[in-house]
Parts: C-alpha cells; structure tokens; sequence
C-alpha cells in the first residue's frame, strides 16, 4: 500500500474508497472543477482540462486503480467530494458491507459495459457520454447492428440507474422515467430506446 493509501486508511470510509475509484474514473462525472489557484494544475499538464472548463477531466491522469498518486497534494473538489454512498455510510444508513456491495456491483456494472464495447480502448466516460447523447450510432442502425448494440446500451442503462440510485445526489441523477413511459406498451418491446437524460456533469454538483 502506498502513502496514499496508508493515509486512506486512518479514516473510516477508506475501504470503501480503495475498492471503488469511480468518482475520478468518469463512470459518475465528466470532470471537476479548479478554483483559480489551482488552475496551473492544467497549465502544467498535470492534469488535463475539460473542454473549455476550468476543470479537469476524467479519467483523473493521476488515478492508479482505485487510488490517487497525487492524494496529498490533490484538487479541493476532490478533497471535499462524498458520494451517496460515503454519506450514507457516515451517518449509519449503511453498513460497511452494504457499501461494498454498491461499489461490488457498480464495478461489475462497468466491466460488463466495458467488455461490450466495440472499441475496447473507449474509456467508461466516452462510452457513457455516447449513450446519453444518442451518438452511438443507435438511431440510424439497422436490426442486425441494433442486436450488436444493445448488450452495450442495456449495461449502460442498468449502470446509469445503479449510479444514480446509490452514488449521485438528487439532482445529480442523469436518467429520469419519460413522462407516460410507465403506460406505453412500446417502451417493453424497445429497452434499448434512449432515456430522458439529465445533464449532471461535474463532481460539484451536490
């Protein structure tokens, strides 16, 4: 274990966070945000800007698994950032085995999208964003590339859910029911069709 992680393990969600990691991997964000004065984090290139933002990307070019190599000299988003299921833990809405079973199963989640992605180089964020913006070739595809498709769009679709049940705040939350959907015969026959997207990016939103 590293310095990093020794210092993770003084506290008492540290192996939650050692298991997990999907907070800088861009399973659950785009990017976080700078202040000003740590804006020559990008000018330096230790880590890399997100589009336009003043914020960097993810995944986190400092992330080594599940821990960070920059854990003591680390951006203040990072230093203040709790996802849904650190809080729930903290205030006792969860044990610490309920808490690895989320993180358990968010990382199958990902692993299955990953590994039903045609280009297995494509990070979890690229194939995420792909999903959500309908660009992933989904609406002008014939049956025969809708069959290859859908193993993708429907682990996609179940990580979405998981994350926004268990991992991001309220109004963080990316998939929200269509209006009606509940009562439409069509949205059985079509589980791959694409969802109503919120547009919840950065890790400060919270």
């Amino acid at each position: 274990m590293d310095a990093a992680a020794d210092v993770l393990a003084s506290r008492p969600e540290s192996e939650i966070c050692l298991q997990c990691g999907l907070c800088c991997t861009g399973a659950i964000f785009d990017y976080a945000p700078l202040t000003a004065a740590e804006l020559p984090f990008l000018v330096s290139g230790k880590f890399a800007r997100w589009q336009d933002k003043a914020g960097f990307a993810f995944p986190c070019s400092q992330l080594d698994g599940a821990c960070c190599t920059s854990y003591h000299d680390r951006p203040s988003v990072c230093r203040r950032y709790r996802c849904e299921v650190l809080v729930r833990l903290a205030d006792g809405r969860l044990t610490r085995d309920d808490a690895a079973r989320q993180v358990g199963r968010a990382s199958q989640l990902v692993n299955s999208a990953l590994a039903a992605a045609r280009d297995r180089s494509s990070t979890i964020g690229e194939l995420r964003r792909a999903f959500q913006s309908g660009q992933d070739g989904w609406a002008e595809a014939g049956p025969d590339e809708r069959a290859a498709l859908a193993p993708l769009r429907l682990a996609l679709a179940a990580l979405e859910r998981h994350l926004d049940g268990h991992f991001r705040r309220p109004h963080q939350r990316q998939m929200a029911e269509l209006p009606g959907a509940e009562a439409s015969p069509a949205s059985a026959e079509q589980p791959c069709s694409p969802p109503a997207l919120r547009r919840a990016r950065a890790v400060n939103r919270r």
